[in-house]
């Protein structure tokens, strides 16, 4: 036996139904559409309150912070980074083509300010040699040095806030665009950047930082190019230059790669075993600065130092950009993230132990750095791109996988421009 269902019910046309049921009032309309518009515009406490912890995340987790579960984790993690900041940060300020001091100013607020807007519990941010180099590269287009200059001359100085101010203005329009992007919801761009097209952009700035960093290595007073061939142009500069290496800052190089490269290693392997990092670059930093102080290495052998570190003058709290602050583009680095993350971070407060750690070295000890060799900073930088040569090992797996994805990384990986 089957169920039926019988609907009995009026077949309108649209004037039928015109007369039997009228038409809309377009003044009602118009009030619907308004109420709807002030509905939305409206906002109440609670709203508010949602809307405040949404977009400063420190309202939300720091009234839920467990003091005696998390703060000594976020202290000593907090420390560690700071410790690790302050080497990388003089060293990418290298790539930047500007002064060391610029690298712990981009160490320091950055930090500060994605501690209040940041959502990543175990996210470091601070200098980065990919966008350093990319950074370095408008620079040195648009402040070319002179070649008569002087560093000593009154027209170094001019010379110098001419560089920070693009690196700055560099700075602040990328954070304009990702304001914007944020604003109209283009995150999801991300999802179709394939892994071995990030893979090779970084591998390709990982040549042009080792490259880039020879002449200092070398001890080399070389003009730094920039456009297509800046690569190739930069190498054959370099090698036809080799026969006046400093063979003291080739010295100090070997002996900081000697020490740089087997210890991060260690830090490799035993990461899981170690409670927190062995920091190396600050120690090298520390012995190679006593070294050169304690037997003039600088005037004996002309060693280029990175001399003169200002104290931090900073312009207002109120100015939370940090271009605003002669910082140039930073962003999260991922060997100082894993470092927050393994030495026990627990929330972002660990950024501002960070921020202290790099405080203290602007307002106290930067003087003492002054006898610091460039050759140890470019040391740094060449070991600290580690992981990044190492993406080379998935050639092999991305051969077997897709011929497609393996021509665009050798293609991205050697370009013919940055």
């Amino acid at each position: 036996m089957s169920a039926s269902v019988a609907v009995y019910r009026d077949i309108y046309t649209e004037d039928r139904f015109r007369q039997t049921y009228g038409t809309e009032d377009q003044s009602r309309g118009r009030e619907r559409l308004r109420d709807r518009l002030a509905q939305r515009c409206s906002c109440s406490q609670v709203d508010c309150l949602h809307l405040l912890k949404k977009r400063l995340p420190v309202c939300s987790w720091l009234p839920k912070y467990k003091l005696k579960k998390w703060l000594l984790g976020d202290i000593i993690a907090g420390l560690t980074v700071g410790i690790v900041h302050i080497p990388q940060g003089m060293a990418f300020a290298l790539l930047t083509s500007v002064a060391p001091v610029y690298g712990l100013y981009t160490s320091f607020f950055p930090v500060v300010l994605y501690m209040l807007f940041g959502t990543g519990h175990h996210v470091s941010t601070g200098t980065f040699a990919v966008l350093s180099l990319m950074t370095g590269s408008v620079v040195e287009r648009l402040v070319p040095i002179p070649l008569a200059l002087n560093s000593s001359s009154p027209e170094a100085a001019e010379f110098e806030a001419q560089r920070i101010g693009v690196a700055s203005a560099v700075a602040f329009l990328s954070g304009i665009m990702m304001l914007c992007m944020c604003g109209l919801q283009l995150g999801f761009l991300s999802t179709y950047l394939s892994e071995p097209i990030v893979k090779a952009f970084t591998s390709a700035a990982a040549f042009h930082v080792t490259v880039s960093q020879l002449q200092s290595m070398l001890g080399l007073r070389l003009p730094r190019y920039a456009g297509a061939f800046s690569l190739f142009k930069t190498l054959a500069s370099v090698m036809e230059n080799v026969p006046h290496t400093n063979l003291a800052e080739l010295v100090i190089s070997l002996l900081c790669l000697a020490v740089l490269v087997p210890v991060k290693e260690v830090n490799s392997r035993f990461r899981e075993r170690l409670r927190t990092p062995i920091p190396v670059e600050i120690i090298t930093v520390i012995i190679a600065t006593g070294i050169t102080y304690a037997f003039s290495l600088d005037s004996k052998y002309d060693i280029q130092i990175v001399g003169h570190i200002p104290e931090l003058l900073a312009h207002g709290i109120s100015n939370t950009v940090s271009s605003l602050f002669t910082c140039f583009p930073n962003s999260a680095t991922l060997a100082t993230t894993n470092i927050l993350e393994s030495a026990g971070a627990h929330t972002q407060l660990a950024g501002l132990f960070t921020s202290l750690v790099v405080l203290i070295v602007l307002l106290l000890i930067g003087p003492l750095f002054y006898f610091l060799p460039k050759a140890v900073l470019a040391c740094i930088n060449v070991t600290s791109l580690r992981q990044m040569f190492l993406l080379f090992q998935d050639l092999p797996d991305l051969w077997r996988i897709s011929k497609i994805d393996f021509v665009r990384f050798y293609h991205l990986s050697f370009p013919d421009e940055r």
